[in-house]
């Protein structure tokens, strides 16, 4: 019985030592090497099993509430300088660092997917180092990088001219793989918790200084804005549509800042913009005079 017991003992002893063996990119020095396609595909790991890196070596992350238990990743900057990282899981965090092993700079630390502009960092080596937000254990998770075609418009100085037009006739956009702005031309909207992934259009408000914004789509809030790139005044941050009836307005060249309700990712959207006729009793001096009946 006592041998029985001994090699039963043995054997789960072997199971588990299987079922939570290091991976083999546990450590820094032995990133896995992703190649970059121009679509994701998924890669299904784990860092289950994973252990704390070695203190000469370590990088402690600035989200997540890191406890160790991270593995490691490492890519080339394409050429364009743009990319996107998509890492799902229950509680997955990550990392994405310049430099080497023991010694980083972090350029982003956060969860889901994200898009990257870097065009100082072209055909550079970049770490990504991925852990389960306050623990020391992970969990199964994907993984894909891959080179994205930004919007047109993905900065404020390349702005999408609109037309004021008699009536709306929506335009498709998106701001799905937009990057966030630089910092020296960045705008922070007063509304939808920004988070970046922005896109930008300009247009010229109608002599009349009286227009209607209309913009739809999933989460989608955006902001007009006077002014020019970096030096902004806010007018309105919302995301409904709006009539806008000022004078102070006409012949203005505006700003459109449109992006997703707390969110680096975008959605598609619509957008027009159409001059329109204020009612003569839009105004409370204007008011229009009725005739009182007898039915």
């Amino acid at each position: 019985m006592k041998k029985i017991k001994s090699l039963l003992a043995a054997g789960l002893f072997v199971i588990s030592s299987a079922a939570f063996a290091q991976p083999a990119n546990d450590d820094c020095s032995a990133a896995t090497v992703l190649t970059l396609g121009t679509e994701c595909i998924p890669d299904d790991l784990t860092g289950v099993g994973s252990t704390t890196e070695l203190p000469s070596a370590s990088h402690d992350p600035s989200c997540g509430a890191f406890q160790g238990g991270d593995v490691w990743f490492k890519f080339t900057v394409p050429s364009s300088g743009t990319f996107r990282i998509d890492i799902s899981g229950s509680g997955m965090r990550w990392v994405l660092l310049d430099g080497v092993c023991g010694s980083f700079t972090e350029i982003r630390c956060t969860d889901g997917a994200k898009n990257f502009d870097l065009q100082g960092l072209i055909g550079q080596d970049l770490y990504i180092q991925v852990f389960r937000f306050n623990s020391s254990s992970s969990n199964p998770f994907t993984i894909c990088v891959w080179e994205i075609e930004t919007p047109e418009n993905d900065n404020c100085a390349d702005a999408t001219d609109l037309t004021v037009g008699e009536e709306c006739s929506p335009q498709d956009f998106s701001c799905e793989l937009s990057t966030g702005e630089d910092a020296a031309n960045s705008f922070d909207p007063s509304c939808g918790a920004y988070r970046g992934g922005d896109v930008w259009f300009k247009f010229q408000a109608p002599p009349s200084g009286n227009f209607r914004v209309e913009i739809s789509g999933g989460g989608i809030y955006w902001t007009l804005l006077d002014g020019a790139c970096g030096a902004f005044t806010q007018l309105f941050c919302d995301n409904r549509n709006e009539n806008f009836e000022d004078p102070a307005l006409a012949n203005s060249e505006l700003y459109i800042q449109v992006y997703r309700f707390n969110s680096e990712q975008g959605n598609p959207f619509t957008i027009c913009i159409t001059e329109i006729e204020s009612p003569t009793n839009d105004n409370c001096q204007n008011p229009q005079s009725l005739t009182v009946g007898t039915e």
